[in-house]
């Protein structure tokens, strides 16, 4: 999937989510707590007002991916 990608001559600084929606995220994203740096979209020329410039691809990885399936050849 391709998702669209905020510009980046105008993205603005955006609130953080809440302690509690970070704590149930980050484990899933791969991130322990800490500080996150999040951003809205805000509209310039570049981008034609929108906020947004380009795609960016999204990729889910489900269990079993990067395990080697072995077939006996007997």
């Amino acid at each position: 999937r391709l998702a669209p990608r905020l510009c980046r001559e105008c993205k603005a600084p955006a609130e953080a989510p809440p302690r509690a929606e970070v704590a149930r995220l980050a484990p899933r994203l791969g991130q322990e707590g800490g500080a996150w740096r999040c951003f809205a979209p805000r509209g310039c020329p570049a981008c034609g007002g929108t906020g947004r410039r380009g795609r960016v691809p999204v990729a889910q990885v489900g269990p079993g991916v990067g395990e080697t399936l072995q077939l006996d050849g007997d």
